[in-house]
């Protein structure tokens, strides 16, 4: 496989591991329940006699669990998992058994009293083991390997990867605090460098964001608007753009098919000649919008997930810039890049990486 693809497929899987990572830290429950960051739910109680239920009014209340000792009342109604107008089983000092309504008090609200759940609780179990899985995935992910050449591959990218590293110490770059949510400092800086990385790769090999979900028996899982919206933006950000052929073009384009399919010869562009005879918009792109994009990029990306201490507050250092470039055979200034940069330092919009997982071997697996 050619090693550019082979990156780029790389930077892709990379920034989807990153983004499946914070998307499950986010929501754990047992660690913002810790940092008093989830509210309590609205009406819903749990008490270690009977469990989670919910509380619709004075005496009224809907068991959520699916065994317990209760009692219906006269106005109840049975349903399964669940009951309505239930008292439980409850033990005086002496050891007699007596029935009782629950007590949906402000300390037994469910995720802030006293009997929140815990890490039994299935929700949290479920998520736990999610979160630990990608986890687990974004530690061992094959960009790392790729780019520190710790992988097989024949050509990695080690030295502009250290270069980089350098010049991001020299210039006092650290993790955005903001990003910070129980990581240590030095693995989640690495996490948020390799993210920018492949994110910048990534809006390099593909700055207008077309044909984003060719993926195969996946791909009716896209919504094609989402892909107009994001080539949408890539064209307001001018990052290229698309022509329609027009009739004339149209018609060359349709005399040319017939005749090399006469001829008998096989060309391997056919399809793309095919589509100026369908009339297709095709993308219109010059060297310099890709460097754009790839600065745009990075741009973006350090000012959410990195802090630096250049006189330009946030910006990427441009030596770090020319590094990432390296990995992609593109050779600049240090003053073309800042001249990139400048159109950035005060723009708000947001990254166009989002990366995607390696469908084709997915799909593989589980057909």
């Amino acid at each position: 496989m050619d090693s550019k693809h082979e990156l780029n497929r790389l930077a892709c899987d990379f920034t989807a591991r990153f983004n499946n990572y914070l998307s499950t830290r986010d929501t754990r429950l047992l660690p913002n329940i810790k940092n008093d960051s989830q509210p309590a739910r609205s009406d819903y109680y749990w008490e270690k006699e009977c469990g989670e239920y919910v509380a619709f009014s004075e005496g009224c209340f809907w068991s959520r669990e699916s065994h317990n000792d209760f009692q219906i009342s006269d106005w109840g109604t049975e349903r399964p998992e669940s009951s309505i107008g239930f008292s439980m089983a409850a033990y005086s000092a002496d050891g007699l058994q007596y029935w009782r309504d629950p007590f949906p008090t402000y300390q037994n609200r469910l995720y802030l009293g006293q009997w929140s759940r815990l890490a039994t609780h299935y929700d949290v179990e479920q998520g736990e083991n999610i979160f630990a899985r990608y986890l687990k995935e974004l530690s061992d992910s094959p960009f790392e390997a790729y780019l520190t050449n710790k992988s097989t591959n024949e050509k990695a990218f080690k030295r502009p990867y250290s270069h980089l590293l350098t010049n991001l110490k020299t210039a006092k770059t650290s993790v955005n605090a903001n990003l910070l949510n129980g990581e240590t400092n030095e693995w989640l800086f690495k996490m948020a460098v390799f993210r920018v990385i492949a994110g910048a790769i990534e809006m390099f090999f593909n700055p207008m964001r077309n044909n984003m979900h060719d993926l195969g028996v996946f791909a009716d899982i896209f919504n094609s608007e989402v892909e107009q919206s994001e080539i949408d933006q890539s064209i307001d950000a001018g990052l290229g753009a698309f022509i329609t052929p027009d009739e004339a073009t149209r018609k060359v384009a349709s005399r040319l098919i017939n005749h090399i399919k006469k001829s008998g010869a096989e060309i391997d562009w056919m399809d793309k000649l095919q589509a100026q005879s369908d009339g297709k918009p095709y993308e219109t792109l010059r060297s310099e919008q890709k460097v754009k994009a790839l600065v745009r990029e990075i741009s973006l990306l350090s000012r959410d997930y990195l802090d630096t201490s250049n006189k330009q507050a946030g910006r990427f250092p441009p030596s770090a810039i020319l590094n990432i470039l390296d990995l992609v055979d593109i050779s600049r200034t240090s003053a073309a890049i800042k001249r990139h940069q400048q159109q950035y330092d005060e723009v708000t919009d947001e990254p166009l990486s989002r990366g995607h997982r390696d469908f084709t071997a997915l799909s593989k697996s589980i057909l």
